[in-house]
Order: C-alpha cells, then sequence, then structure tokens
C-alpha cells in the first residue's frame, strides 16, 4: 500500500489498447514510476522525447522532420547534434525544421561538442554583485528601519567610495531596477508605534469590529481651496496642480460611524465646525487701544475643541451597551477645560450615556476604521471642490456645508462594515479559541 506521501508525487500510467474492442483503453497493473524532484521529472520527460523521435527516424527522416514541424521542438544542443549525425545540413536544420538562423544551429552544436566551456553572457558585464549587491540592499532598504535610515542613490555611492568602489549613480538606478527595488510613497508608521501593543489590542477587542453598536470617531479639516494632490502628465514633464491662492475659511469636521451595512436610526453622525482666525494689525498703538477698550469681537477659533466634542456626544443617542473606538488626542481625555465651561468631562460623559470609550494605543490609525472614512469624505469633498477652480473664487459656507452634506449621505450608502473589518485584520492577528485565547 502506497503512503500519502507518494502519492502526491508526479508518475506516469500507462494505458495499453484492449483487442476486443480498440475504442477502449485497459489499465495494466505496473510500479508507478515516482519523481523526488521536478528536475528528474524534465530528464524523463527529455528522454521520451528523444526515444519517440528516434522511432521516428527509424522510419526514415523525412517523417522525422515532419513531426519536428508539427510538435514545434525548440532547438537543443543534444537534439541538433543527434540529427547532424543522421546527415542533416545545418542549413536544413535551420530554415526547415526549426526556423530559425543558421548561426543558431552552429552555436548549439558548437556547445554540444563543447559542455564544460563557459561562454560569456550577454549585455554590459555586472558592477554590483555578492557582497555589494547584498550591501546596497541595505543602503536602500534596510531591514531595522526604525534604527537605519534609509540612504539616497547619491549617498549609496559615496558610501561605495568610502571602501574603494568607484560608482556612478546610474550605476546604482540600474542595479536596483535589475533586482526589482522600485522608489514610492512610503506609508506613515510613526516611530513611537508600539506593534506589540497594537496586535494585543485587535487581540483583546476581535469582536468588537464585528459588533453591530461599535462606532469610530475622529476628527479631520480641509481648506475651502483644496484639490487633489495628485494629477497626470506626460512622462517627462511637470505635473502642476492648479488653485486658488487664497487659502479659504479652514473647516473642522467631527464624524462618528457605525458598524452596520443597511441603513440604521444613526449610521453617520457628524458635525462642522468654522474655523476662525482673527488677522491683527501690526499697529501696536492699535492694539493697545483694543485692550483698554475691552472691545471683544468675534473669538479666534482654531480646530476642534473639547466643548465642541462634548456638545456633539451629548447630542447623539447612542444605543444601548455601545462602544467608542477614538484615538489618543488630548481632547478625547478632557477634563479641565470642561470643567470651566460646567461640562461634564468626556468619561463621565460617557458614564452618563451608558456608553464605553476604547482609547485605541499610540499612533495606530491603521486600526482605526474613522480614518479611512475620512479619507473617502475628503476625496469626495476636494472632487466638489475643484468645480470652483474653474469659476476662479472660492465656495461660499453654505455651499460647503452642502457639499460636506452630500459626501456624508455618499458615506451611508456604503457596507461600513467592510471598512471595520479591514482594519481588524490589518495585522493578520486571530484569536486561537482552541487555546482559550
Amino acid at each position: 500500500m502506497e503512503t500519502s506521501e507518494n502519492m502526491s508525487l508526479p508518475g506516469k500510467i500507462k494505458l495499453f489498447p484492449n483487442e476486443d474492442n480498440q475504442d477502449k483503453n485497459i489499465c495494466q497493473l505496473f510500479d508507478q514510476d515516482i519523481f523526488k524532484t521536478e528536475k528528474e521529472y524534465q530528464e524523463v520527460e527529455e528522454k521520451l522525447a528523444l526515444i519517440e523521435l528516434r522511432e521516428k527516424l527509424e522510419k526514415g527522416v523525412g517523417e522525422a522532420e515532419s513531426y519536428l514541424i508539427e510538435k514545434k521542438i525548440r532547438p537543443t544542443p543534444q537534439l541538433v547534434i543527434t540529427l547532424r549525425q543522421l546527415g542533416i545540413t545545418q542549413k536544413r536544420l535551420a530554415y526547415q525544421v526549426f526556423h530559425v538562423s543558421e548561426r543558431t544551429i552552429r552555436n548549439l552544436e558548437y556547445r554540444a561538442k563543447n559542455p564544460k566551456k563557459e561562454y560569456k553572457k550577454r549585455g554590459r558585464p555586472l558592477k554590483i554583485t555578492g557582497y555589494n549587491l547584498s550591501l546596497l540592499k541595505t543602503f536602500i532598504n534596510p531591514k531595522d528601519k526604525r534604527n537605519e535610515i534609509t540612504k539616497t542613490q547619491q549617498e549609496a555611492v559615496e558610501e561605495y567610495r568610502k571602501i574603494g568602489l568607484d560608482l556612478n549613480q546610474s550605476t546604482i538606478s540600474r542595479t536596483l531596477t535589475r533586482e526589482k527595488q522600485t522608489g514610492k510613497v512610503g506609508t506613515k508608521e510613526y516611530y513611537e508605534l508600539n506593534i506589540e501593543k497594537v496586535k494585543q489590542f485587535v487581540l483583546d477587542n476581535y469582536w468588537l469590529y464585528s459588533y453591530s453598536n461599535c462606532f469610530s470617531l475622529d476628527e479631520f479639516g480641509f481648506y475651502a481651496n483644496e484639490v487633489h494632490r495628485f494629477v497626470y502628465s506626460r512622462k517627462g514633464c511637470r505635473a502642476k496642480k492648479i488653485q486658488v491662492g487664497e487659502k479659504g475659511t479652514r473647516f473642522t469636521v467631527i464624524l462618528c460611524v457605525q458598524n452596520i451595512a443597511e441603513q440604521g436610526k444613526f449610521k453617520v453622525g457628524y458635525k462642522t465646525i468654522k474655523n476662525i482666525r482673527k488677522k491683527e494689525k501690526r499697529n501696536k498703538s492699535k492694539i493697545l487701544s483694543k485692550i483698554k477698550n475691552n472691545k471683544d469681537k468675534e473669538k479666534e477659533k482654531k480646530g476642534t475643541t473639547a466643548v465642541d466634542l462634548h456638545d456633539f456626544i451629548e447630542r447623539i443617542n447612542f444605543p444601548d451597551d455601545s462602544y467608542i473606538l477614538l484615538d489618543n488626542a488630548k481632547i478625547h481625555h478632557a477634563v479641565k477645560s470642561l470643567i470651566k465651561e460646567n461640562r461634564l468631562p468626556i468619561k463621565d460623559l460617557a458614564v452618563k450615556k451608558g456608553i464605553i470609550l476604547k482609547y485605541l494605543p499610540a499612533r495606530a490609525p491603521m486600526i482605526q476604521p474613522a480614518e479611512l472614512f475620512i479619507n473617502a469624505v475628503k476625496y469626495f469633498i476636494k472632487k466638489k471642490l475643484k468645480e470652483f477652480i474653474g469659476k476662479k473664487q472660492l465656495p461660499t459656507d453654505e455651499e460647503v456645508e452642502n457639499i460636506i452634506k452630500q459626501a456624508i449621505e455618499d458615506l451611508e450608502k456604503r457596507d461600513l462594515t467592510k471598512t471595520f473589518l479591514h482594519c481588524r485584520d490589518k495585522l493578520n492577528v486571530k484569536p486561537n479559541y482552541k487555546s482559550g485565547k
């Protein structure tokens, strides 16, 4: 009885014709030819092809030529030398059998007669090989990117010159292309990130990313004149991004998204905050007069404050047993600034509303679903703001509010659960339920 290991190895089954019924073939018992390596299998295949060819040659050279033409067999040194021994000329092999140049047949015949000779390879000789090639990879793409800084091509040239190897930047570029090392826009990874803590957080809260009452909260901002960063241009030509010179008003949006696919009571909540920045003149006398007269006009406002976040969470009717994923921004832990404004701290407000706050590890945006939702919303907003560039004007506050509303409506049409699961599976971490972990 053959083992399961042998059964998985490639072999050959021999079929023999049935004398009674010519249409059917019967299988005769045999010792299966098992090949342990791919090389052994290929060698046997080549031998079988040569045996079949010799059988054809016994019938006649003409039939052998037609057989080669039909099968479209590539010329090899062994095959060419075998045919030449039968008296077939190089010219006939080249133009009638293999359809290659006569020089190719001569070279193959020469290689068959001199198998041990080392032949010169095509193309320019390699300047960076062996240890120097491994050294180049450590310069350009180090394994430990936290402790080793990636070097540019010119810096790699300078490092080689220190060890006595005179190279040019073009040589470095060609070598990297040959080794399939390409320059790309890198994904951000912060130095403060503790990847082990992030993986442990995902393991501890694995179920939470598929829980329908799980919410993801974060903030983002944009200017009224923003357009897409990437544009197309011909190769070798500079790409131009056209936008209005004036920045315009900056808006901040608080976004909270629920982990559900269909339309629910909440699904996506947001709050738009218009930033206000006062432009003070450099005239000292006017500044002093303002201080004396206590003329407080519109207060300056930059970004999202703890009060904005408090009021946003307070007005949302969260379902029972809700969880909120949020990062470690200062306003998410605010206490003193809220007490001054006669409001509850964020954590006390969460207890009052019956929700549980889950703070992500530091510098871990890859497991925060709100980051991906923000990218989708900002892409939609920039696409709409681009329409105002042709008019050479900035959108009004009402138009910006309308664009944000459209972006949120577009987000609500999507299956939001896929994004939560994508963040959960980003680090390829899965709990081992069999061991109880």
